[in-house]
């Protein structure tokens, strides 16, 4: 049941829909995203990123933090995020319900176009596959692999992230001296 084990071609909405029914937890290796991230602004009320609002493009802020999250995974073991599945408020954090996200095609492949232009080195192993559910809407499946050129980090910020539990956190610089010395020892 899975959707780790499979392909993202091979995920399906069934999949989904048993990942919130069995209320699957998140893991090292499995993040869930309701919407895209936002900075709420003190004061008003709350808002969405500009790609809900305003359609025309991902907020710098919702972009950094998703790569940041992909970025956590291929420094550590690889994983796979999935934007549009709603989670629960409690720890650990267990899938609810699918909340399909605004132009999933389009914002899957702007997310993968991203990790080009905003990590650093630019990843290897990065896959992007929309599910649409109700016309456009619909949940985007982000799957990156562990790397063998990391440590990777968000240009934006000059911040490395690794996954530490279901969480993903700035890396100290022990930390990426060390994973530095790791991948070197498996290089030719």
């Amino acid at each position: 049941m899975s959707i780790l084990r499979k392909s993202l071609e091979e995920i399906a909405v069934p999949d989904l829909e048993q990942i919130c029914a069995h209320q699957v937890r998140e893991t090292h290796e499995l993040e869930f995203k309701k919407d895209l991230p936002f900075l709420p602004v003190k004061g008003q009320a709350e808002q969405a990123d500009r790609w809900v609002t305003r359609g025309d493009r991902v907020g710098d802020y919702a972009r950094d933090k998703i790569l940041a999250e992909l970025i956590a995974f291929a420094n550590a073991e690889g994983g796979t995020l999935v934007l549009g599945i709603d989670e629960t408020d409690d720890e650990p954090r267990r899938a609810r319900a699918i909340f399909p996200v605004p132009r999933c095609e389009d914002l899957a492949k702007r997310l993968a176009d991203a990790c080009e232009d905003v990590i650093e080195p630019r990843l290897p192993l990065v896959t992007a596959r929309a599910l649409p559910l109700e016309g456009d809407a619909g949940v985007v499946i982000l799957r990156v692999g562990r790397s063998s050129i990391g440590p990777h980090r968000l240009a934006s910020d000059g911040q490395f992230y690794a996954r530490r539990g279901e969480r993903s956190v700035r890396m100290t610089v022990r930390e990426v001296r060390d994973l530095v010395l790791e991948l070197a020892s498996f290089r030719p």
